[in-house]
């Protein structure tokens, strides 16, 4: 489908407002009443408005660099979809003077810590980064937050820090969603074991997937009265062999990370177990399709990753405003609707 293009005068006439009005939001110069404004912006939040990115650009020659600091590909597919949707931003905002420069790490504390400091040296003009390690790693955080640079944070909400925005979900309702899509699945709580899974990386290092799992735990804790919910964490992917617990116990399954395809082989022992996971990679697809995962939650990754750079890009040129959150809503994808989302 085209995109329609709309003028001024219809953004006014849709948000009832004057076509100066308009003008003066959209290029933020001006007095605006906060009605106003709050009107102008949510119809233009509607439309999906887009600047003439390219007749304003060539008001500015000044040239902005964006850091990139993301999990590379290897840590998992999902990042490779996240990686996908920065390069696609990269090409589009090129000829408007933003270019990016990565700095990929491995989830291990001594990687992501030494290419933080990469970035905090550089001299960058904006950020996009996915945070871990918040708790042993302040030093850089704070050095990180002294630069007073926008910065676009993905999966993990830094509430006691200054950041431009953060692209993602309520992590602990998306924990809560799943716990309640379980009980739907389960049905009996007395019939066994609900476990929690953070495959790919420890929980500790991650504050998105213990604000999940803290979702997921909360949701029982007001329905039941002392559910049965284990918690594994592990970074190493072949640790689903040596499990602490018998499966033969566990009747549902939460993956918090995109690796619940891991699970397959496994599971194929325990068939009555309901499992749910997270991200439409192809592996997990493959194992929907064919009933070994009964649902997932889809994060949108490439879209969070696209977000987040066309946001910063549009504050460094244009000084435009960009909200401190943005949510995208989660995907309940099933077998039966898969095929709408790929």
């Amino acid at each position: 489908m085209i995109k329609k293009n709309y003028t001024l005068k219809e953004i006014a006439n849709l948000a009832e407002v004057s076509r100066g009005t308009v003008d003066r939001v959209i290029h933020n110069r001006g007095k605006v009443s906060t009605e106003a404004r709050r009107k102008v912006e949510q119809v233009l939040d509607d439309i999906d408005y887009q600047p003439n990115l390219i007749a304003q650009s060539l008001k500015s020659h000044k040239n902005y660099v964006i850091g990139v600091l993301i999990p590379n590909d290897q840590e998992g597919e999902y990042w490779q979809q996240c990686a996908h949707g920065v390069r696609k931003a990269e090409v589009e905002l090129r000829q408007f003077g933003i270019s990016l420069l990565y700095f990929r790490y491995t989830s291990t504390r001594n990687d992501f810590e030494k290419q933080l400091s990469k970035a905090i040296n550089k001299g960058l003009d904006a950020i996009l980064m996915v945070p871990i390690y918040t708790d042993s790693l302040t030093h850089l955080y704070d050095r990180l937050e002294d630069l007073q640079i926008p910065i676009a944070l993905l999966n993990t909400e830094l509430t006691d820090r200054k950041h431009k925005i953060f692209l993602g979900q309520a992590n602990t309702k998306s924990g809560r969603l799943a716990g309640q899509l379980m009980d739907y699945l389960v049905k009996d709580m007395d019939q066994g074991t609900l476990l929690v899974m953070h495959l790919g990386i420890k929980s500790g290092h991650s504050l998105h997937l213990e604000e999940k799992e803290n979702g997921f735990k909360a949701y029982f804790a007001e329905k039941y009265e002392n559910p049965k919910i284990e918690v594994v964490s592990s970074s190493d992917d072949t640790a689903i062999t040596n499990l602490p617990i018998d499966l033969s116990e566990v009747s549902g399954i939460f993956v918090t990370t995109s690796k619940i395809h891991l699970l397959s082989n496994l599971l194929k022992q325990y068939p009555k177990i309901k499992t749910i996971g997270y991200d439409l990679i192809p592996k997990n697809i493959e194992n929907l399709i064919k009933g070994k995962i009964d649902i997932l939650l889809n994060q949108k990754p490439e879209a969070q990753a696209y977000r987040g750079i066309t946001a910063l890009s549009d504050h460094l040129l244009y000084n435009k405003d960009i909200p401190n959150r943005k949510l995208f809503p989660v995907d309940i994808v099933v077998s039966e609707n898969v095929d709408e989302f790929i």
